[in-house]
């Protein structure tokens, strides 16, 4: 039967620690909440993208087949839709930098 630590190797979690080092600990917790956030964040925007485009989609060509031409009101909203998409996601990401900023002053 393999220990704990032989289970887990390469995991970076507390639990398999020495008691005596609270430090390593307390910063391996932290990295943990920040990865877990980003995370949190990041698909909090992506979804919402993924929802625009199979709610709107029709809108730009999403549903035709690979080759087909686009229309000239498809290739509007496609142009729309990729302005609006790139600004949430630079939005998205700078939200991000901003948290990782602030947990890690905690």
């Amino acid at each position: 039967m393999q220990n704990n630590s032989e289970n887990n190797r390469g995991r970076s979690d507390y639990r398999f620690l020495p008691d005596s080092n609270e430090k390593l600990k307390e910063a391996v917790n932290k990295q943990r909440i920040i990865n877990h956030s980003k995370i949190a964040v990041q698909t909090s925007f992506v979804y919402a993208l993924e929802v625009i485009e199979n709610t709107f989609g029709k809108l730009w060509g999403e549903d035709k087949a690979d080759g087909e031409e686009l229309t000239d009101s498809e290739i509007y909203w496609e142009d729309k839709f990729l302005q609006a998409r790139k600004q949430i996601m630079d939005n998205g990401h700078k939200n991000i930098r901003k948290l990782e900023e602030i947990l890690r002053k905690l």
